[in-house]
């Protein structure tokens, strides 16, 4: 009754959201369907479809699934080489892959793809979008498209001479609007103003007498512009064949892979945004079904759309209802206004997606790895294998360069962690930084190697050693969350006027290959104040700060507190201009050391917080430990347990 009412009261809200993503998904997802070379009702096709499906079988409710910017160049690349017709089986096929990648969990793969090589792939797919605008841009006729992007760009060129002034003069106009308007307005509903602007203006100037020059419109490059969303394509028996059907596969493959990339990549994002937990696996399979679907209906390849999902969580979604009416609204409004669009500019279409490739790469991201060498030569070997041969052999190659000097074994970073309060250490216990522990950690809630499964393989059950049981308490595992809570919090040892501190010292390299681990270990943690100690981190690459960034935003989002000190200058820089480093500046929370700083975690005498059960159970288990560690014979503690002590002057 509860959840029923809880439905109707955001009824409204989630029919605002809907029309409104509904609204700016249309112009997007016809600009998308131009820019991959297919038909602009394509778009709107698969707009339909892809976000119906994902929004009833979909990972997150909110999750917007349409075109995206990102496939847009592979799409291209097969639709100048086979014709547009082809698209809708390769996008059945796409999903069909997407749905072999889910089954087999190689989703989860994800993790070893560093932030050089994702960024080297978004700038190859954005110099794609804005050097195949170039003939929209400047006004050129619609010259004969090759399937090889360098082609292109030389066509183009050469006939750079024939230049119309009027088709520039419209096209930096219209992107700066879009510059304009996305400072004052920071949501995408200035689209829509935007788009009427130039139906009318290209209305206008298909009216005889009223502009004397005539804008090239959607209507010179698709005439009869029209819409089914409900006709199944034809395919013809040629694809079918052998060496034509292996090609079609190849294609859809690379669409596949960068499709799921783009789902596992924007699921992080939403969560640190929503502060939730988006089921990735569900995820990918929804859009491996959506993609199916729409290739069924004569659609194209969908993936995630973040900066759609955003929009569309300010506007208010919080259910699956949303993007349901969404789906819906996008069919009603495709029907009505999509022969409305037989008159958009094609410069103001150029200005879309040059801007939406712009958009796609992330300044701050490329400031870090221009900061190495390594990463840098790394990102531009990735961005030219992506532009000259395909993007999944550049993302292979940028995580087969990423590996190298045995990244494999410099990935077994060590962790060192100690409870603290006031000077005297509690506890203190290793923790392990396996690279298997992020593809099939048993704790990330993967069914697929479980408990059970585990168990078949030894004959009698492994008792836990004492640092994976400190761990246990620490990090809390589902079994103390489980177990039943203290009835009172116990006394230990300490100085009572400081609070429990947690110190979390990393060593080795700080990168991509681990920093998942780190994030994963946090999902649920029994002290409220964490000292990250990164005086022996070697090295940090772009993906690690990220993951500290994204520790910090978790731990305050439980109200929680992230100190960090020990920042080598080897490393520092890495950290300058990074916001939540500047943050902690601020907030005078990067620390000398904890035996110089520790008054920061003076109580104050203020009251006593609400311990929670966890740290009840944790601080159970700390006085198991003392209890056994006085209990052993003299000169020997009882077996893995450290004790307590003074604070030691190297510790």
């Amino acid at each position: 009754m509860a959840e029923a009412n809880s439905l109707f009261s955001s009824l409204p809200q989630n029919i605002i959201s809907g029309v409104a993503v509904a609204i700016v998904n249309i112009p997007f997802s016809i600009s998308i369907g131009v820019a991959s070379d297919a038909l602009p009702s394509m778009g709107c096709v698969t707009c339909f479809w892809a976000g119906l499906i994902c929004s009833i079988i979909g990972g997150s409710p909110v999750t917007v699934v349409s075109p995206t910017i990102g496939l847009s160049g592979i799409v291209s690349d097969t639709s100048l080489k086979y014709g547009v017709d082809v698209l809708p089986l390769v996008a059945m096929i796409s999903g069909f892959i997407s749905m072999i990648i889910f089954f087999t969990r190689m989703d989860r793969l994800a993790v070893f793809v560093p932030g050089n090589t994702m960024q080297g792939f978004r700038i190859a797919v954005a110099l794609i979008i804005a050097c195949n605008q170039i003939n929209s841009a400047l006004g050129l006729d619609n010259f004969p498209r090759h399937p090889s992007f360098i082609d292109n760009v030389v066509e183009n060129l050469s006939h750079i001479g024939e230049t119309e002034w009027q088709a520039v003069v419209i096209f930096v106009s219209f992107c700066l609007g879009q510059v304009v308007l996305n400072r004052l307005f920071p949501s995408s509903f200035w689209i829509i103003f935007l788009v009427g602007v130039g139906i009318l203006s290209g209305y206008l100037s298909d009216v005889e007498g009223i502009f004397p020059y005539k804008i090239r419109t959607l209507d010179s490059r698709y005439p009869g512009l029209s819409l089914s969303l409900f006709s199944v394509p034809t395919f013809q028996a040629a694809w079918f064949e052998p060496s034509t059907f292996f090609d079609l596969c190849s294609e859809a493959l690379s669409i596949s892979v960068v499709a799921v990339l783009q789902c596992v990549i924007s699921s992080k994002i939403l969560d640190r945004i929503t502060n939730t937990r988006t089921n990735q696996r569900q995820e990918v399979l929804g859009i491996s079904l959506a993609t199916v679907v729409s290739g069924l209906f004569g659609g194209i390849p969908a993936s995630s759309a973040l900066a759609r999902t955003i929009f569309h969580i300010k506007c208010g979604a919080t259910t699956r209802l949303s993007g349901i009416i969404s789906a819906f609204s996008v069919f009603a409004l495709s029907l009505i206004f999509l022969p409305y669009f037989k008159y958009f500019p094609l410069p103001c279409l150029a200005s879309i997606l040059v801007l939406a490739a712009f958009n796609m790469i992330d300044f701050e991201e490329l400031r870090l790895v221009c900061q190495s060498k390594r990463h840098l030569a790394i990102m531009v070997v990735v961005s030219v294998v992506c532009i000259t041969v395909n993007p999944v052999s550049g993302i292979v190659i940028g995580i087969l360069l990423s590996l190298g000097k045995g990244a494999f074994m410099e990935a077994k970073a060590w962790v060192l962690c100690k409870i603290r309060r006031g000077d005297v250490i509690l506890t203190k216990f290793n923790c392990n930084l396996e690279i298997e522990e992020k593809i099939f950690s048993i704790q990330s809630g993967n069914k697929f190697f479980d408990k059970d499964m585990l168990m078949c393989f030894n004959s009698q059950p492994v008792a836990k050693s004492f640092d994976q049981r400190a761990q246990d308490q620490v990090f809390v595992s589902h079994d103390a969350k489980s177990g039943a809570p203290a009835k009172k919090t116990p006394e230990i040892p300490g100085d009572s006027r400081y609070q429990l501190v947690l110190e979390y010292k990393l060593g080795g390299p700080m990168n991509y290959l681990t920093a998942s681990t780190h994030i994963n270990r946090f999902a649920d943690l029994a002290v409220d104040y964490v000292l990250f100690n990164l005086r022996h981190v070697t090295e940090i690459d772009v993906d690690g700060i990220t993951a500290l960034d994204e520790l910090v935003a978790k731990l305050e989002a439980h109200n929680k507190y992230a100190f960090f000190c020990g920042i080598h200058r080897r490393i520092r820089k890495s950290f300058e201009h990074c916001e939540f480093y500047e943050k902690l500046l601020e907030d005078k929370r990067i620390l000398t050391g904890y035996k110089q700083d520790k008054d920061v975690f003076l109580k104050d005498g203020a009251p006593f917080q609400h311990v929670s059960d966890a740290q009840m159970a944790l601080q159970n288990f700390l006085l198991d430990v003392h209890v056994a560690s006085n209990g052993a014979s003299s000169g020997a503690k009882a077996e893995g347990s450290p004790g307590w002590g003074a604070d030691a002057p190297n510790a």
